[in-house]
């Protein structure tokens, strides 16, 4: 049981991770890509 919810809680944190790091870098990409169409 707690090697089933140790597995479970690795791979929230996994993919919370991932999220995490894709939100980042669309964030960063709309804010270059602001920046460079701007003007």
């Amino acid at each position: 049981m707690q090697v089933t919810s140790g597995v479970s809680a690795k791979w929230v944190l996994i993919l919370f991770l991932l999220f995490f790091i894709l939100f980042g870098l669309k964030t960063l990409l709309e804010e270059y890509l602001e920046r460079k169409g701007g003007r």
